[in-house]
């Protein structure tokens, strides 16, 4: 019987020929699985350039959880450029999604992927919408889909304060890229890194906007 763990598979083609690979593999919880023989360095360790809302003590976690996960990946693209272009592929065990883009923007959605099925606790929230990973997604789309998200959480649980709900999340969501920011920017000398979690922070701070807007922007398409 084959493994029941779910991988996604990311490949970055560059003008030049270079290739990059990046098989991301989660277990039946969707929790990120970093192999043994991952390396570690200074800025992934748990108290360099610490979220301010980091619950997690190093003693029991020497290391960041999303900063090892992403370790591999910024070491090998920590020159690149945000603008240079790029073929990235995408294959799901559903289907397959390809996009001539910029190097940035296929590493903000392979940054989400792992950010949201690592070990932070802030995090957690987002492991349903790992399991329906949508490559390249645009602001109305992650609008769309946090909020289904939310509305299935608030299903389940029985929560009335959804809104609330929503904006606690991402206010911890905030101050966790940040963190990361902080770590990628002391190591990496491109900016495409950096940047991809920018962007994402970014796409937190327009939902905000449309929390307090009270989704004015999806709303029409129910009107």
């Amino acid at each position: 019987m084959g493994s029941k763990n779910y991988k996604i598979q990311y490949s970055f083609t560059f003008p030049n020929n270079e290739k990059l690979d990046y098989e991301i593999e989660l277990d039946q919880e969707f929790n990120y699985i970093l192999h043994q023989s991952a390396r570690k360095s200074d800025w992934t360790k748990l108290d360099f350039h610490k979220c301010e809302n980091c619950p997690l003590i190093s003693k029991d976690h020497p290391h960041c959880p999303i900063a090892l996960n992403l370790h591999e990946i910024v070491e090998e693209t920590k020159d690149k450029i945000s603008h240079e272009r790029a073929t990235v592929e995408v294959i799901a065990r559903e289907r397959k999604y390809i996009k001539e883009t910029d190097t940035q923007s296929g590493l903000i959605s392979l940054f989400g992927l792992i950010m949201s099925t690592s070990a932070c606790p802030h995090m957690e929230w987002f492991k349903p919408m790992a399991r329906f990973h949508l490559p390249f997604a645009t602001v109305d789309e992650t609008m769309f889909r946090v909020l289904s998200v939310a509305l299935i959480k608030d299903y389940f649980d029985e929560r009335e304060n959804l809104i609330a709900d929503i904006q606690s999340v991402y206010q911890n969501i905030e101050k966790v890229n940040l963190g990361i920011i902080d770590r990628i920017r002391s190591h990496a000398q491109g900016d495409a890194d950096a940047n991809a979690i920018a962007a994402l922070d970014l796409f937190g701070k327009l939902f905000e906007f449309e929390l307090n807007s009270q989704f004015s922007t999806l709303r029409k398409y129910f009107e």
